[in-house]
C-alpha cells in the first residue's frame, strides 16, 4: 500500500481476516467504516469488499427496521457508496439496495 508499505501488510491481512470473520456482527455502521478505511488507504481487498456488499444488501433489503430507522443510516449508505466508488469496485446489487433503501427513507418523511 502507498501509506503503510511492506510493514503494514501483515497488519492489514489480520484486520481483513477478523472483519470477514465478524462481518454479520458489524452492522451498516461498522461495514461503512471498514469500507471507508479500505478506500482511504487505497487498498483493493476484494474478498472483504464482496463480503461488505453482500451483508449490506442483506441488511438493507431484509427490512431491518431498527437498522433502517436510525438517523445515521443515510450516512452509512453514503460512506459505503463513496468507498466502493473510490475503490473502483462496481457492485450493482449493492447500489440497487442502497437506492431502494434511500427511497424508503425519503418516503418516510
Amino acid at each position: 500500500t502507498p501509506f503503510l508499505g511492506v510493514w503494514g501488510e501483515p497488519l492489514l491481512e489480520v484486520i481483513s481476516a477478523a472483519s470477514l470473520a465478524r462481518i454479520k456482527e458489524l452492522g451498516l455502521q461498522g461495514m461503512s467504516r471498514i469500507a471507508w478505511s479500505i478506500a482511504t488507504l487505497q487498498l483493493r481487498d476484494l474478498p472483504l469488499l464482496h463480503a461488505i456488499a453482500e451483508e449490506s444488501i442483506c441488511l438493507l433489503s431484509g427490512g431491518q427496521s431498527d437498522e433502517l430507522s436510525r438517523r445515521e443510516c443515510p450516512q452509512h449508505m453514503t460512506n459505503t457508496a463513496w468507498a466502493f466508488a473510490v475503490c473502483s469496485f462496481r457492485h450493482c446489487p449493492l447500489l440497487e439496495a442502497i437506492s431502494a433503501a434511500s427511497i424508503q427513507l425519503i418516503s418516510a418523511f
